[in-house]
């Protein structure tokens, strides 16, 4: 009922709230749809920018402060943002990197870059990957493995899922079958380089 608002627990009670912890970010027309911490400091999102709340106040009463990050884009869906050394996220045209403090970078291959910018009316049946679906929110980013991860629902509600190596500044596809449909990832221990677990929705996880 209050798209544009932020909302955040009593210090030191996490589940309790008090009707005074909310703060106005955006017009009711720009809904906020996520939120992430990085470097210290809360971020939220809408699908047109990145706000940066500054806390300021004593403990009792904290309070922040919106202000618009130099990122310059938004987020195409809710849960279409990691955090690693940098954050990460997508975007309507591809997907960016950025510290929060400075325009965002694209990291999108020049080869993926079609699958971002599905022509009106075309689907993408001769190709050997199908455009991204951003009529659903079915998209994720996710930090594992010193690895990020980017999976996404094409134009045939197939899911598929790419990889990027921030080290060697590449992306790799990783084959999806009728046994293992990647559709979410989650760190299982990230001090190890390639620790990573994948689950696959409906039919249980896999290592």
């Amino acid at each position: 009922n209050r798209p544009g608002y932020v909302y955040w627990t009593n210090p030191g009670q996490p589940d309790g709230a008090s009707p005074s912890n909310s703060l106005s970010v955006t017009a009711p027309t720009e809904p906020l749809i996520g939120g992430f911490t990085f470097n210290g400091g809360c971020y939220a999102y809408s699908r047109s920018e990145i706000y940066e709340l500054l806390f300021g106040g004593p403990n009792a009463i904290p309070t922040f402060t919106p202000v618009k990050t130099p990122v310059g884009r938004g987020v195409a869906s809710p849960y279409a943002v990691a955090v690693g050394h940098l954050v990460y996220f997508l975007s309507d045209d591809g997907i960016y990197q950025t510290d929060c403090s400075s325009p965002a970078v694209s990291i999108t291959d020049q080869a993926m870059r079609p699958l971002f910018r599905q022509p009106i009316g075309q689907d993408s049946t001769e190709l050997i990957y199908r455009y991204v679906d951003y009529s659903v929110d079915s998209h994720q980013l996710a930090w594992a493995g010193h690895e990020l991860w980017f999976i996404y629902k094409d134009d045939s509600a197939t899911f598929q899922c790419w990889v990027y190596d921030p080290i060697g500044n590449r992306w790799r596809t990783e084959d999806q079958d009728s046994s293992l449909s990647v559709r979410s990832v989650v760190a299982a221990d990230d001090t190890q380089p390639y620790a990573r677990v994948l689950f696959n929705g409906q039919a249980g996880g896999s290592n």
